[in-house]
């Protein structure tokens, strides 16, 4: 028999079927690009073909425990090894190899079952107008102006940072310096003409609401109860779900089945198996990839909106700590963030959703730091637009926590704050000072703060306030590391934990012999660990414990108030 430039051979030898699935994915490609292949187990040798008489052969095979071939392809192997057949029997054979080593031996969970469906409503119901009040929320959502705003690093090789001040008008509550309010966001626009685009959704202007579908085999299926309904996908796009949060392997799993490009299907698989768990964590997590960017890598990839509503989560506020005392203005709001840039994707930058809204909110009159000669123009600017024209955010208190201003100033105060978590401290430091305007006879105890930035020149947040605070007796103690600048002479520090081991006698007598309170702010995986530690270690030490006794001891103090923090990731 003569083969056409259009025939070839596929063989496959699988232990669990995921070999064969591969070879069937080949196959069905071939046919749609014009071509004539055959398919055919490995255990077939023989019967139904033979290599002698294959010019072209694509071999798709799994192994089994050590290595082994599966068990359809050991006739195939012991025929290849006939010692009565001569070397280059094959040798006009053209041939490519596909192992799925990791194909067979991937463990690829069940895909979650669907049970949402989309009801399209009539023009004229109404839409849900819907403010839910959030988990940790004291109040509810109202709208605050803002007031100033100021860019408090100027400096390539540094975060930029902004120091935003937002009057909260008629809304009336008692909050305290260390207390934290959040700020409700939105998608983008962009991102979400994005999905509707790529995901073909017809009418997604057009009023809808959820149903569970009847024929779902989901156990106690439930509507999300952060979508609110009913509504437009877009308005869910845009107020409700969280399409920027690294999807979970069960999401990924789902987009298994709406793929049909066979290699993006088989990455999909890849990473959703438990053997992928370094992948995930290296490709999707440590890179912060959502469905955006995994739609524009996996072109072929097309899930129904409603399988996609199924795995996406709330849209969360983002929240700030108050970095101002209300001794100076109960009615204002003052509050510091970074600008939170992504890892580039496909070459575009990316940033955080609400940073990025509050920065661009603000761009056109952000005064820049020492600019004093700008500074009495902007502020003139901003305060001359009538409520109508100022930008608003919405916004709310959070319920307090022990993290706040002691009811009993009269005792010793040790700030831990890198970053932008010096923020609260500025407002603890501005409390004191209004506390001993109110009463000139306070008693107010020590104030210690461990502060640290990259470059002392650079980035070192509210140096003049702070070293003011220093010079009039109201910080007894600053302790500043600066990471990135040379060492300079052995009281040069790096990080906050080297200073609190330098001057651990000093802290441990404040806390146990005079009752003083810890406070520590700022990025938990890195720093507020190494904090944590760096006390277990020093508390050991003196008390003369155990670490495991050090940590129980750790966990009492945090009981009676005496180590609070206040840390994100």
């Amino acid at each position: 028999m003569t083969q056409s430039k259009k025939d070839f051979l596929i063989l496959y030898g699988s232990q669990t079927g995921q070999a064969q699935a591969i070879s069937e994915e080949i196959f069905d490609k071939a046919h749609k690009e014009g071509f004539s292949p055959r398919r055919f187990c490995l255990s077939m040798i023989e019967k139904k073909f033979s290599l002698i008489k294959e010019n072209l052969v694509v071999f798709v095979c799994s192994t089994t425990g050590e290595g082994e071939p599966p068990d359809t392809a050991s006739k195939f192997f012991r025929r290849l090894k006939k010692k009565t057949l001569p070397n280059n029997h094959l040798e006009h054979l053209r041939f490519a190899f596909l192992d799925s080593l990791s194909s067979a031996a991937l463990k690829i969970p069940s895909c979650p079952d669907s049970y949402l469906e989309i009801e399209r409503l009539d023009a004229d119901t109404e839409l849900k107008e819907a403010k839910p009040r959030h988990p940790s929320a004291e109040t509810d959502v109202f709208e605050a102006l803002v007031k100033s705003a100021k860019r408090l690093t100027n400096d390539p090789l540094v975060k930029k940072t902004l120091q935003l001040e937002l009057d909260t008008l008629s809304n009336d509550f008692d909050f305290q310096p260390g207390d934290s309010f959040g700020i409700v966001c939105h998608n983008t626009n962009s991102d979400v003409d994005y999905l509707i685009q790529r995901l073909e959704i017809s009418d997604a202007d057009g009023q809808m609401t959820l149903k569970i579908k009847k024929e779902t085999k989901k156990k106690a299926p439930t509507i999300p109860e952060h979508i609110n309904i009913p509504s437009s996908i877009r308005k869910i796009l845009t107020d409700d779900v969280d399409f920027r949060a690294v999807p979970r392997k069960g999401f990924i799993r789902m987009m298994v089945d709406y793929t049909e490009e066979p290699q993006e299907k088989r990455r999909l698989q890849e990473l959703c198996s438990v053997q992928g768990g370094k992948e995930y964590t290296m490709f999707i997590r440590d890179q912060s990839i959502g469905l955006v960017e995994m739609l524009m890598t996996f072109k072929s990839c097309k899930p129904p909106i409603q399988r996609v509503l199924e795995f996406l989560p709330r849209l969360l506020p983002r929240e700030y700590s108050v970095a101002n005392s209300p001794l100076e203005d109960k009615k204002m709001v003052r509050f510091v963030f970074n600008i939170i840039e992504f890892p580039d994707f496909l070459q575009n930058k990316r940033y955080g959703l609400c940073t990025n809204y509050l920065d661009k909110l603000t761009q056109s009159f952000q005064q820049q730091l020492h600019q004093e000669s700008q500074k009495q123009n902007v502020e003139k600017m901003v305060h001359d637009l009538s409520i109508k024209d100022k930008p608003k955010v919405e916004m709310y208190f959070r319920r307090p926590t022990n993290f706040r201003f002691p009811e009993d100033p009269s005792r010793p105060l040790i700030m831990i704050g890198p970053g932008t978590g010096v923020a609260p401290f500025i407002g603890f430091l501005d409390h004191r000072v209004g506390l001993r305007k109110q009463d000139a006879s306070i008693n107010l105890g020590e104030a210690h703060l461990f502060c640290g930035c990259r470059y002392k020149e650079k980035d070192f947040l509210y140096r003049s306030e702070i070293e003011n605070h220093l010079a009039s007796g109201n910080l007894t103690q600053l302790y500043a590391s600066h990471s990135r600048n040379e060492r300079q002479g052995p009281s040069h520090t790096k990080y906050v934990q080297e200073n609190i081991k330098k001057f651990k006698e000093k802290l441990l007598e404040l806390i146990f012999e005079q009752q003083g309170a810890v406070y520590i702010c700022g990025d938990a995986k890195h720093m507020g660990r190494d904090v944590t530690n760096t006390f277990v270690e020093l508390i050991g030490e003196y008390k003369e414990l155990s670490k495991i006794e050090s940590i129980k001891l750790l966990d009492t103090l945090r009981k009676t108030k005496q180590f609070l923090e206040d840390v994100w990731t």
